[in-house]
């Protein structure tokens, strides 16, 4: 971490200044750049012992943050990165496991419950607390709700690691998902004008 924030951040915020020229913003050089950042990153914690995605993350933050990567870059590589590895990482991991027979509908309901529960009325009454009004802090722990590909990596190296069984791995799957598709209605429905 600090020689991917201490060492890496200023060098590849020079290379990004040298790399980029002003007439032209749609640079592959500086998308191979993140990316070859990001796979020695991955490479490096892979090596330390650590997972891949831990260093890939860190070299996210040192570019990330950067005054001189360009909006249009940004969001490149964002569309790049949605397009491209989130596709693959769900089909990998897909390939990898039957989730037909994993899958527990007890435990699945009890996830889904407990996750709900803890961060719509966490988030909720807290923002009521605040002074907020309670539509609007529902919409809050509406919003704090969903869950996305973060939690299913971080289920996947639990399963790896043999912290969780494949069935716990599923629920997880399937609250992430649920969650998601949960907060855009119900954000919508409680932000609608009266």
């Amino acid at each position: 971490v600090a020689v991917g924030l201490l060492i890496v951040r200023p060098i590849a915020d020079r290379l990004l200044a040298r790399l980029q020229t002003p007439g032209d913003p749609a640079n592959g050089s500086v998308l191979s750049l993140i990316m070859i950042l990001a796979l020695l990153g991955g490479a490096a914690t892979q090596a330390l012992g650590v997972h891949a995605v831990f260093g890939a993350f860190i070299m996210g933050i040192a570019i990330g943050d950067s005054r001189r990567l360009r909006e249009h870059t940004r969001q490149m590589l964002h569309e790049f990165v949605t397009s491209v590895f989130t596709p693959v990482f769900f089909g990998s991991m897909a390939l990898r496991l039957d989730f037909a027979k994993a899958f527990d509908l007890r435990l699945v309901v009890i996830v889904i419950t407990v996750a709900c529960a803890a961060k719509i009325v966490g988030c909720a009454v807290g923002a009521r607390v605040t002074g907020v009004a309670w539509r609007e802090s529902a919409a809050i722990g509406f919003g704090m709700n969903s869950r996305g590909a973060m939690e299913i990596l971080l289920a996947m190296l639990a399963m790896e690691a043999g912290i969780i069984n494949e069935k716990l791995f599923v629920a997880l799957v399937i609250m992430a998902v649920f969650t998601s598709m949960l907060s855009g209605p119900a954000l919508v429905r409680l932000l609608r004008p009266k």
